[in-house]
C-alpha cells in the first residue's frame, strides 16, 4: 500500500474512533450537567442529604470537567488528523494517554467505593424517612415527593419495611404511614403526607432491594460508558502513533526526495 493511501486509510478510521470519543465525552459532560441542574431525580436526592449534601455537586463537576476535556481533546484530534500537524498529533496522543489513565482510575474507584456509596444511599433514605412530613422543613418537600414516587413505583414501604416509619415523629398518631405505602389510597384532592394504616392494605416489603437493583443498573451503565471510552482511547492511541509515523515519513520523503 502506498504511503498516501495508508495515510488516507488511517485518517478515515481515526475520524470514526475520534467521533466515538467525542460522543462519549459529550455523554459524560451531559450526565454531569443533568446531575447538577436537575434536583428532582433520585440520584440527586440520595446523594445531597445531610452530611453528604456537597457530594453530588463534586461528582457533577468531576464529570463535567472530564467530559469537557475529552470533547476538547477530540476537537484537537480532528485538527491534527485533517491538517496533518505533527505537534498537534503528539499533543493529542498525550491527551489520550492521560484520558486512559483517568478511565482506569475511575473504574477502580467505582469498584472500591461501591459499598461506601451504598451506605451513603441508605443513610440518606433513612434521613428522609425521619424528616418526612415535617412542617419545619418545607424546602424538603420535593425530596418527599421523590420518596413517595419510589414507594409507589416499587410498591414498597420504608427501606427495610413499613416498621421503619415508626421512627418518624411527624405523624398525627403512631398508626399512620405515608399514603404511598398503601395499596388502596383514599380519594382526595388535598395533599396528604400520611394515611391511617389499614390491615392487609399496606406494602410489606422494603425498598432496599429495588434501590440496590437500580443502583447496580446505573453503576453498570457508568462502567459501560467508561469501558467504551477506554476501548476507543486504545484504538485512538494505536492509530495516532501509526498516523504520526507515516506523516513524519511523508514529510521526510518530500523534503529529501521531492516525492
Amino acid at each position: 500500500m502506498r504511503r498516501k493511501d495508508k495515510i488516507l486509510f488511517l485518517k478515515h478510521f481515526l475520524c470514526i474512533f475520534n467521533g466515538t470519543f467525542l460522543i462519549l465525552g459529550l455523554l459524560v459532560a451531559g450526565f454531569g450537567i443533568w446531575l447538577l441542574l436537575d434536583r428532582g431525580n433520585l440520584v440527586n436526592v440520595l446523594f445531597s442529604t445531610g452530611k453528604h449534601s456537597c457530594l453530588i455537586a463534586k461528582i457533577s463537576r468531576v464529570l463535567i470537567g472530564t467530559g469537557s476535556a475529552i470533547v476538547l481533546a477530540a476537537f484537537l484530534g480532528y485538527l491534527a488528523i485533517l491538517r496533518e500537524i505533527k505537534c498537534f498529533v503528539i499533543l493529542y496522543v498525550v491527551f489520550v494517554i492521560l484520558a486512559c489513565g483517568l478511565q482506569i482510575g475511575l473504574s477502580g474507584l467505582i469498584f472500591i467505593k461501591k459499598e461506601e456509596v451504598k451506605h451513603i444511599m441508605y443513610d440518606s433514605f433513612d434521613s428522609m424517612i425521619t424528616d418526612y412530613g415535617s412542617k419545619d422543613l418545607p424546602q424538603d418537600r420535593f425530596k418527599w415527593d421523590i420518596l413517595n414516587m419510589v414507594q409507589n413505583t416499587f410498591t414498597c414501604c420504608g427501606r427495610s419495611g413499613s416498621k421503619d416509619w415508626q421512627k418518624n415523629k411527624n405523624k398525627e398518631n403512631a398508626n399512620q404511614i405515608p399514603c404511598s405505602c398503601m395499596k388502596l389510597r383514599e380519594n382526595t384532592t388535598e395533599r396528604k403526607w400520611f394515611c391511617d394504616a389499614l390491615k392487609n392494605a399496606t406494602h410489606t416489603k422494603g425498598c432496599e432491594e429495588d434501590i440496590n437493583i437500580w443502583f447496580e443498573y446505573n453503576t453498570l451503565t457508568l462502567i459501560g460508558i467508561n469501558f467504551g471510552l477506554l476501548t476507543s482511547e486504545i484504538f485512538l492511541l494505536v492509530l495516532s502513533l501509526s498516523f504520526f509515523r507515516n506523516i513524519k515519513n511523508k514529510i521526510y520523503a518530500e523534503k529529501n526526495y521531492g516525492m
